[in-house]
């Protein structure tokens, strides 16, 4: 069976190299959506409170507009998270994982991978700056030590999806990305830990500052 896959993807099979292009833009989509979950935490968003009236409990589009605000789309993002956790089948992370199997399996076979879609790193650095500037300007509390922090895992964040779109395409340097795939899936990880720290510290200096992760 891996060689009836190879010989297909080698000789350019439409189907599958159009399934590994879907798989290659999910795994990218998903590592976006953890980065920005992440960054909401951060800033006590997740969910925001007050929820923006304009967002119903089953609204999940997070990656819709861009020119919604960022509570809009934090409460998006909150309402994706509830629903795939209440969701018995796991289905959402099957998927990512399988999409993920599919391109490491496709690139170990020599196949060509698509390049990375630049609406997802975009996607992810305007909402950076949204969320920066709404927790800095609204009347809602953040620290000016979470303001660096936020801006410097946006950073983060962005370089790693453009590092490992530039591993993918040097063949040579492939086994570093199987060593950081699963940084990539769930490559906000960090990030959350980091934000942990950093939360703990204001609890230790203000006690009474309420904080929920």
């Amino acid at each position: 069976m891996v060689t009836k896959f190879t010989k297909a993807l080698q000789n350019g099979d439409s189907d599958l190299l159009r399934e590994l292009a879907d798989a290659y833009e999910f795994v990218i989509k998903e590592s976006v959506r953890n980065s920005m979950i992440a960054s909401c935490k951060a800033a006590e968003m997740f969910p925001p409170l007050p929820s923006p009236a304009s967002v119903g409990h089953q609204d999940c589009s997070w990656d819709g507009a861009i020119s919604v605000s960022a509570p809009v789309i934090a409460q998006r993002l909150y309402n994706d998270e509830v629903q795939r956790l209440h969701d018995p089948a796991n289905r959402q992370n099957i998927l990512a994982k399988t999409a993920s199997f599919v391109t490491e399996f496709a690139d170990e076979m020599g196949a060509e991978l698509p390049e990375m879609p630049s609406k997802h790193t975009d996607r992810l650095q305007q909402f950076q700056q949204d969320l920066l500037a709404w927790t800095t300007e609204a009347a809602q509390p953040a620290p000016n030590h979470f303001a660096t922090f936020l801006e410097n895992a946006g950073e983060l964040q962005c370089k790693l999806l453009m590092e490992t779109d530039k591993l993918i395409a040097n063949r040579n340097s492939f086994s570093k990305l199987s060593e950081h795939r699963d940084t990539l899936l769930w490559g906000t990880a960090g990030l959350a830990v980091a934000g942990a720290l950093s939360i703990a510290a204001l609890r230790i200096a203000n006690p009474a500052l309420r904080i929920e992760i």
